[in-house]
């Protein structure tokens, strides 16, 4: 089963080789990796969807409020870092977000897209039988 997945490498390969050609280089921005914040930011999404899951799950309820606590205490201290950054990872402008808003309201568009179509085919499925 397992031979399933190597299926990918030679695409894998191939991406690489044709992004390295294509893309433009562009210059380094000459500030250091904040590995604090990413750090933070791997916490606070980790911890959250991690708590959330554990819902799901039937975990024990003390974990599962730890784990959001410790995610919502990772967000608080990651964006009040972010806002004194000059370099960020996470965009907390105004211009940032609303281009952010545009590109969420496109994705969700196409999910929503997608959702109607496969409806459509589950609906003729279950009417063919």
């Amino acid at each position: 089963m397992h031979w399933l997945f190597t299926f990918n490498v030679p695409f894998g390969i191939l991406a690489v080789w044709l992004a390295l050609r294509s893309l433009p280089d562009t210059p380094r921005s000459g500030h250091r990796f904040d590995l604090v914040s990413a750090a933070l930011n791997a916490a606070t999404f980790g911890l959250l969807l991690v708590g959330l899951d554990g819902i799901g799950h039937g975990q024990n309820p003390l974990w599962v409020w730890m784990e959001r606590l410790g995610g919502s205490i990772a967000c608080v201290v990651f964006i009040r870092r972010q806002k004194v950054m000059v370099a960020v990872i996470f965009a907390l402008t105004h211009g940032d977000i609303a281009a952010a808003v545009k590109i969420a309201l496109a994705a969700a568009s196409v999910c929503s897209g997608a959702a109607c179509v496969i409806n459509f085919l589950r609906l003729t499925r279950v009417q063919a039988v």
